[in-house]
Order: structure tokens, then C-alpha cells, then sequence
């Protein structure tokens, strides 16, 4: 069984690690992340055969000695790996916009993590409740360990009248768990559709599951 540790195992990383350390000991932990990750896959779907395996932040903020590694330590990672995803790609945090299948446009990006957990709509669901007076629309909130823009692409099909708005991305890195609480505070609220096919359905908005996401978060 695979474990992050697996990397140990090679001379080069080992030195990588030694060199990263001594970074965080002078207070550079962004710096020291960026050491070791330029040698890294940076996330699950890469599989560059030249670089080390992909580690999350959490952990890889742990074997640098990175102080707090569930807060600032971690963060100090996500800087790093996002840094260089740009500098690799040119793309936002993993976002490859797609005009052709989704609008990525007004997206709200909150958070640190490899996994995501998602909301979007289709524009006329929002235009009609807002024609009613009403606040909250039919808002579809998924989850996914990959490339947000793929998962809805590949949800929605190709014979949509319309394209999705893809409103809102949580970064985690746990996307089942924080999944299962939003909806779940939802649920309480009785807005789940229920005829709707599948269980990711609800009336909602945006800005309603950024205040769930906040008070499950504890963020003020």
C-alpha cells in the first residue's frame, strides 16, 4: 500500500527534504515548500514519470517541520503548489476555462486544498426565482478530487440548452466530508430537491452555502 512516506526512499528527495528544512528553521516555510515541490507532481492526475510523487499540503507540511501544519503550515504548501502550478501552466488554481460547456466567469474561490467542492447553476433557474422574489434558485453542490471544470463538463453531457454557471469552489482536503456537512445543513432547512435526479439539487445560492461553508469552518 502506497503511503506518503514512499518518496523517502530516493536519495534525491531525501537530500531535498534536508535543504527544505534548514529553509524552515530561518522562517522561510513558503520557500522551503517550493524546494521540494519543483520536483513534485503536484497533484493526483499528474503522473510526470521525472518528478516525485504527489504529497498533500498537510502532510508534506509535517515532513517539512513546518510549524502548525493544519493551519499556516499548510497554507505555506498550498502558496507553494499554487505558485507553480502557474508557473508550470499559466492556468488559476487548476481552473482550465472552457467557454464551449461552462462559465467560470464570475467563480469564487475559497480555501486551500487538492479536492474541491463545488456549486453552479444554470442562469434561467436563477433569472426566474429572482423574477419571483425569491432569493434562493435550483444550485447543483458536488464534490471532486480532480479538475473542477471536467467534473461539471462531463455532469452536464453535451445537449444542454444553456451553459452552467459555475459559481462557487471550496478547496479542501477532505471533499466527501465537507460535501456530506453542507448538505446536510441544507437538508435541515428542507431545500433538497426531491425529485430532482441525483441528491446534489437544492434551493439555494451562492452566497447562502458561502455562509454555511464560513460557520462550518468557523470563519467570522
Amino acid at each position: 500500500m502506497k503511503t506518503y512516506d514512499d518518496n523517502l526512499k530516493y536519495p534525491r528527495f531525501r537530500q531535498l527534504l534536508e535543504e527544505a528544512r534548514i529553509m524552515v528553521q530561518r522562517g522561510k516555510n513558503t520557500d522551503a515548500a517550493y524546494h521540494v515541490l519543483q520536483e513534485m507532481n503536484l497533484s493526483k492526475d499528474e503522473n510526470n514519470v521525472s518528478l516525485f510523487d504527489h504529497i498533500p499540503n498537510r502532510p508534506l507540511a509535517k515532513m517539512l517541520g513546518i510549524p502548525n501544519p493544519e493551519g499556516g503550515g499548510k497554507t505555506a504548501v498550498f502558496n507553494a503548489r499554487d505558485r507553480l502550478r502557474q508557473e508550470r501552466c499559466g492556468k488559476e488554481k487548476d481552473i482550465i476555462r472552457d467557454d464551449r460547456k461552462v462559465d467560470t466567469s464570475q467563480v469564487e474561490i475559497i480555501g486551500s486544498g487538492d479536492e474541491s467542492v463545488y456549486l453552479y447553476y444554470f442562469p434561467t433557474y436563477q433569472w426566474y426565482a429572482e423574477s419571483l422574489g425569491s432569493p434562493h434558485w435550483l444550485c447543483n453542490i458536488g464534490r471532486t478530487e480532480n479538475e473542477v471544470t471536467a467534473r461539471v463538463s462531463q455532469q452536464i453531457g453535451d445537449q444542454c440548452p444553456e451553459i452552467p454557471q459555475i459559481a462557487l469552489i471550496l478547496r479542501t482536503e477532505d471533499c466527501r466530508t465537507l460535501e456530506k456537512r453542507i448538505h446536510d445543513a441544507l437538508k435541515r432547512e428542507r431545500r433538497q430537491i426531491a425529485n430532482a435526479i441525483g441528491t446534489e439539487w437544492f434551493k439555494t445560492s451562492p452566497s447562502e452555502v458561502l455562509v454555511i461553508y464560513q460557520r462550518l469552518s468557523g470563519i467570522d
